[in-house]
């Protein structure tokens, strides 16, 4: 398989199972908002560390 090759992180066989699914979509979005909050935060650590490092 190469499913990680292609960016793809899960996959989900037939006949699937709706609740397992589900789970699984669940999991993604969740990851997803994670992702984007590390990214905010890390910015934002960023700004303030070069606020830090002007003179004034």
């Amino acid at each position: 398989m190469k499913f990680p090759e292609t960016g793809a992180d899960d996959y989900v066989t037939k006949p699937f199972n709706t609740e397992e699914l589900l789970a699984r979509i669940k999991t993604q979005l969740m990851k997803s908002v994670a992702d984007r909050l590390r990214d905010r935060l890390s910015n934002l650590i960023i700004k303030r560390r070069h606020g830090l490092s002007l003179p004034q």
